[in-house]
């Protein structure tokens, strides 16, 4: 009698693909298999497509069907609910599908008669290994995972080689056909927390335990690419996971000298892709977790590894520097991979561009206008189809100058006087009003669009139009576009996501090639008064705990060409606050076009500002244990800054120096950069 089999369908908002992934299982299941289908808690309507194909859909006779579905999301990746699934299986043979791939019927049905055949032998195969395909979800290219180059070792190998062939393969659960019997005698289950990539120790734990592994060349399955919330889409803190897992395989039953080389070969390999998923505020994270852990390597492990696996210059540098524990330099090291990735990002993106339009230009109106479907994910003849047209020239958005008056992206920065220059703006809403220029008020801007986009978890509602479609000149301007005051500061520089949140928010917008404009202030005072900002969003930090920035680091110069290479179509105005007081219509005329008689100045009464009194006092209550937000704003009505209380100043005479030489060298080089225009409004 053939084998029977248990198929674990995981499933988390993958309403697009679940029933495709659902069908395909129905190929290959025969009477006496099970479906067992476990949804994680989505909530975008996958529960109820798995419950319609349960109710209607045709399934071999004698097949049972299990269907789990969770109320709330698990932590972590894929885990938990593999675990439920494994716990429901009764099978003899337990396979998994992603609920967004689909099995290939031929290649699945001859692993799996391979792996009966093994089963009924009298000396079993605990796993089986199949080879599967990686589908582009965006191209619709079919491609090898990268172990492809693998199989001709593997078919060939001898038993005692194919555990260390298979640690070095993708480690993937859908790939596999499992013993039932041997998982659950050796109780192998998947880690369960609040981390991705959790298949990654089971594959380890699965190959360790097993005492017979086979492989066949059998392509069993189609695994989608590129789709949103795919788990190798994941970034930044999700990475760390990795590290967590290289300790625990380490303390796995069976592990040997030369398994302790392959774990740090596993390790290292995973490592080498991270470049491509962190962005710069998880830098210094990462960097310490792999500069701890490569550390702690032995030397011999160490040095056939980077051998090895690290062949690129590039690569082969940072990994030094990690390994010999110089933080500094890998996280520069690390910054310029990123910002190379960026750029190269950006040039794919707009070459991709230029061949969907060239390719809807050659098409021509007339092949345009013959699409009958209105609904086409062609955005050129979605386009067509809603305006009614016969006929749709189709404009080179590449080869076209900027439009005339490009809307206005103002990103700030902090302190640099932009809340006194918003609230003249405002009142003069009337007057921009007449000269076709929408502005919107600081406070229903902020909370209509920053706060929902940038700095509240979980994704954006539902966003207004922001005059999008009434042929208004936009202006956007807000300083917490560039980050918040607590955020401003790294160990890598300043505003180290402004040009990435910039880009976000312009891209949200639809503004396309916006004008940017950005403030800049010597650092003796922008970083004082920054701290104290801060010091009323967050909890009291000392001021040097809050400077987190290396001196060398404190310049405008990064954050300017950040923003030039996040926006190639963009010109940037730079301004310094040390020339805008008193002068802020000169300025908004320069930028606006709003003629200076037209300008509103408002009543500039300040904000009790902190004192150095009042920051000295503030972290004595704190050193005695009596912070309170309360009290810091007693304390700060108590002693404000003034005649009678000095503002706070925290710097040497030498600091004061070494900053103040470091913002008269950034003006005159910010200047110089292709498409910045430095106003002086006090020379207009």
């Amino acid at each position: 009698m053939p084998a029977s089999l248990s198929l674990i369908v995981t499933a988390y908002n993958v309403a697009p693909w679940v029933d495709a992934a659902l069908h395909s299982a129905l190929a290959i299941l025969q009477p006496g298999d099970e479906l067992i289908v476990v949804d994680d808690g989505s909530s975008d309507g996958t529960a109820a497509r798995i419950s319609t194909f349960e109710h209607f859909a045709k399934r071999p006779p004698e097949v049972a069907f299990v269907k789990v579905l969770l109320a709330t999301n698990t932590p972590g990746g894929v885990g938990p609910a593999a675990n439920i699934g494994l716990s429901r299986a009764t099978k003899d043979i337990v396979a998994f599908l992603d609920g967004d791939d689909t099995l290939v019927p031929d290649g699945f049905k001859a692993a799996r008669s391979i792996f009966e055949a093994s089963l009924a032998g009298t000396a079993p195969d605990d796993i089986l290994i199949a080879d599967y395909e990686e589908w582009s979800d965006g191209t619709g290219r079919i491609t090898r995972p990268f172990d492809a180059g693998i199989w001709a070792e593997a078919v060939a190998a001898a038993p005692r080689h194919r555990q260390r062939i298979a640690l070095r393969m993708q480690a993937v659960p859908w790939r596999k056909f499992y013993r039932r019997e041997f998982l659950e005698a050796r109780h192998l289950r998947f880690p369960e927390g609040e981390f991705f990539f959790e298949d990654n120790p089971f594959h380890w734990q699965v190959c360790l335990a097993a005492r017979r592994i086979a492989f066949t060349s059998e392509i069993v399955c189609r695994h989608r690419l590129d789709r949103p919330g795919r788990t190798m889409l994941v970034r930044d803190g999700a990475l760390l996971a990795f590290f967590d897992h290289y300790r625990r395989i380490l303390t796995l039953p069976g592990m040997t000298r030369v398994l302790r080389a392959d774990a740090l070969r596993w390790l290292v390999v995973n490592l080498r892709w991270h470049p491509q998923r962190l962005r710069q505020t998880a830098i210094a994270d990462w960097v310490a977790a792999a500069s701890r852990t490569l550390r702690a390597a032995p030397v011999g492990h160490w040095r056939t590894v980077r051998d090895e696996e690290l062949r690129d210059p590039i690569l082969a540098g940072l990994f030094d520097a990690l390994r010999k524990g110089d933080v500094g330099t890998a996280e520069r090291r690390l910054m310029a991979i990123c910002a190379e990735r960026d750029a190269t990002t950006q040039q794919q993106a707009i070459a991709e561009l230029e061949r969907r339009l060239s390719q809807a230009e050659r098409q021509g109106a007339a092949q345009v206008a013959s699409d009958p479907a209105p609904c086409s994910d062609d955005p050129v003849r979605r386009f067509s189809a809603l305006k009614g047209t016969t006929a749709l020239p189709v404009p080179s958005l590449i080869d076209r100058p900027p439009d005339p008056e490009p809307p206005i992206l103002w990103v700030g920065a902090h302190k640099t006087g932009t809340t006194f220059l918003q609230a003249c703006l405002e009142a003069s809403t009337d007057a921009l009003e007449a000269r076709g220029i929408a502005y919107f008020p600081r406070e229903a801007m902020r909370a209509a669009t920053i706060v929902p986009l940038l700095d509240r978890p979980g994704p954006p509602p539902e966003w207004p139009t922001m005059g999008m479609a009434d042929g208004r000149r936009r202006v956007i301007f807000d300083e917490n576009i560039l980050g918040l005051s607590q955020n401003v500061l790294s160990s890598f520089g300043v505003y180290p996501e402004g040009a990435v949140r910039s880009s976000e928010l312009a891209d949200r917008l639809d503004l396309r090639a916006p004008r940017l404009v950005l403030a800049i202030r010597d650092m003796t005072g922008f970083i004082p008064s920054l701290y104290c900002e801060a010091l009323k969003a967050v909890p009291f930090r000392r001021f040097r705990d809050f400077l987190e920035t290396p001196f060398d680091l404190l310049s405008w110069v990064p954050l300017v060409d950040a923003l030039l290479a996040a926006f190639p179509q963009s010109g940037l105005t730079v301004y310094t606050a040390e020339a805008l007081r008193g002068n802020e219509a000169v300025l908004c005329e320069a930028v606006l076009g709003l003629p200076r008689s037209d300008f509103v100045r408002v009543d500039h009464s300040e904000r009790p500002g902190f004192s150095q009194e009042a920051v000295n006092r503030i972290a004595a209550l704190h050193a005695e244990g009596r912070w309170s937000r309360a009290a810091q704003r007693q304390i700060v009505r108590s002693y404000p800054k003034g005649r009678d209380y000095p503002a706070f100043d925290p710097w040497s005479d030498n600091e004061r120096d070494r900053l103040r030489d470091r913002f008269a060298e950034d003006v005159p080089l910010i200047a110089a950069r292709e498409r910045v225009t430095l106003v002086d409004p006090r020379r207009i």
